[in-house]
């Protein structure tokens, strides 16, 4: 009935050309619905927002056209019916929109995501539990004003200590040595870190939401990263870590002026490289790199930091490489550790041979390296792993 009165209000308007008060209407309305025009479907409803005054100003001006006939023409009777309609109309659209607010709309699978339901069920869970201590999220956003902000204004409690992390692709350790962890399924740990996990956690709950939900589930873990992380260091510490004076390496011996360092590594004053684990020494052109990082948290920096990881040729040109980080720089606490999975693809044009692998640490603001330290001198901007070696196919 809204949308036939709308119409109708734009029929009128018409009717009424020649006055300017109809005219600005119609301009109003034109405007209003000009950004989503131009810019196409994506968010039509928050750029066409200027055109909802005029929309209701439209069906109102039909409605009062149509009392306004029925008065002059039937009367008392026509007034009467007036009324009654616009009475019945009003209680009708009433009970309409709050059937569609609470029932239809409430309930669908997108506004369910969209006002995070899976993750409020998360605080409501932690929230009904006597335990405080530390608590790990893992999430597909992890990012400051994600998530985090939503944890934030939803826990009513103040004695947890919350880390955040991708468990798609990293694993955090928080100091302290355990944790319960908080894992949707949205966003399981990737198998790479599994053998990590497995043995070092223990399943505490289930919580199953609506099936149809994009995020049906969350576990919650018992977590004893103190063993786990003693479980990992003799793997992740034993392989070299060098460092190289020059951008390029000689073509007969690719590896002569790698310089060893002893680990851990500092970048700056906000974390050290404790280690890694290379999971592909050698692969083919095209396909993927494997790498395991194992840092430490120092003093995290001000600014948001990035890992970088890059495959190059002798001659220093990036032929692979991936940056991220999937435990945000900005919730880093002094002494925790973590665990960053680094895959991407080697060129597919690469040929047979060594490469080298480094490793650094950026800020997303200003892309400004992090210096690698040694005894508080700076020596270079990069670490250099194991080198991958590209077979030949």
């Amino acid at each position: 009935m809204s949308g036939a009165l709308f119409y109708a209000g734009i029929l009128v308007c018409l009717w009424h050309w020649h006055d300017p008060r109809y005219m600005f209407l119609l301009l109003w309305l034109v405007a209003g619905v000009g950004p989503a025009l131009v810019t196409g479907p994506d968010a039509t409803v928050l750029r066409s927002i200027a055109a909802q005054p005029a929309v209701f100003v439209i069906a109102a001006l039909a409605l009062a056209t149509i009392v306004r006939f029925l008065y002059e023409r039937a009367g008392r009777w026509g007034r009467s019916i007036g009324i009654a309609g616009v009475v019945v109309l009003v209680a009708g659209t009433g009970l309409r929109t709050a059937h569609d607010y609470f029932t239809v709309w409430g309930e669908h699978r997108d506004v369910r995501v969209a006002y995070h339901h899976t993750l409020v069920q998360e605080v409501r869970y932690l929230d009904a539990q006597p335990e405080g201590g530390t608590v790990a999220f893992s999430s597909i956003y992890p990012g400051r004003f994600h998530d985090p902000y939503t944890v934030e204004m939803t826990l009513r409690r103040d004695d947890l200590s919350i880390r955040w992390f991708d468990g798609r692709s990293a694993l955090v350790f928080p100091v302290g040595g355990e944790a319960r962890v908080v894992v949707p399924s949205i966003a399981p740990l990737d198998v790479a870190l599994e053998p990590i996990w497995d043995a070092h956690a223990s399943h505490l709950h289930t919580q199953n939401l609506r099936p149809d939900d994009l995020t049906p589930r969350f576990d919650v873990y018992r977590f004893d990263a103190a063993g786990a992380l003693a479980a990992i260091l003799p793997v992740m510490e034993g392989p070299p870590i060098s460092w190289c004076p020059s951008d390029w390496f000689p073509a007969g011996a690719p590896l002569a002026d790698y310089e060893p360092l002893s680990p851990p590594v500092s970048f700056g004053s906000a974390v050290e490289l404790v280690g890694y684990d290379l999971r592909t020494p050698a692969v083919g052109a095209g396909e993927e790199v494997e790498l395991l990082t194992l840092w430490r948290v120092r003093t995290p920096p001000d600014l948001e930091a990035v890992t970088f990881t890059h495959l190059l040729d002798d001659g220093g040109q990036v032929v692979g490489q991936m940056d991220r980080l999937d435990v945000p720089s900005w919730h880093w606490q002094p002494g925790d550790a973590f665990v960053q999975l680094h895959r991407f693809p080697v060129d597919a044009k690469a040929t047979p041979g060594l490469y080298h692998l480094e490793v650094g640490i950026y800020t997303r603001e200003d892309l400004a390296r992090l210096p690698v330290s040694v005894d508080d001198t700076a020596l270079d901007d990069r670490v250099l792993l194991s080198p991958v070696e590209i077979l030949e196919q």
